[in-house]
């Protein structure tokens, strides 16, 4: 997060397309950093050089897992997003506390979520630029 936070400083770019948040099933924790111990000192920005990086250790904040879904269920949960207009809240709720702390973490709002493989896992933000009618989705 900490690293995330100052590329958005440097880039200043509007919104975020998480990927990958599938891969994430499973775990039993799921850990961000939010800072570091550097030489004793608590950091929230990204050291310049790589010698400070390596006397950095990074500070977590640990989320609760949530469980495994197979392609196909995420697939299905990203097209009933779509079609009935719910965005976000087609994923499970210990799925969206990761993402709803990514947005407030970063201070940039999530947009997209992917959440697998295919060129339909993917699940927009209500009311987002990704936000098109399900009849004007094409993959």
């Amino acid at each position: 997060m900490v690293a995330l936070k100052d590329s958005h400083r440097f880039n200043g770019y509007t919104g975020l397309v998480v990927t990958k948040l599938d891969v994430l099933g499973g775990l039993d924790e799921i850990k961000i950093c939010i800072g570091y111990d550097f030489d004793g000192k608590i950091i929230k920005y990204f050291p310049t050089t790589s010698e400070e990086v390596a006397r950095c250790k990074p500070i977590y904040e640990t989320h609760e897992g949530f469980p495994a879904l197979s392609d196909e269920e995420w697939i299905s949960m990203a097209e009933k997003s779509r079609s009935e207009g719910i965005g976000y809240d087609a994923m499970p709720e210990k799925v969206r506390n990761i993402v709803d702390r990514i947005e407030l973490l970063s201070g940039v709002p999530v947009v997209s979520v992917g959440v697998g493989p295919d060129r339909k896992a993917s699940i927009a933000k209500v009311d987002g630029p990704f936000d098109v009618p399900a009849e004007e989705v094409t993959f």
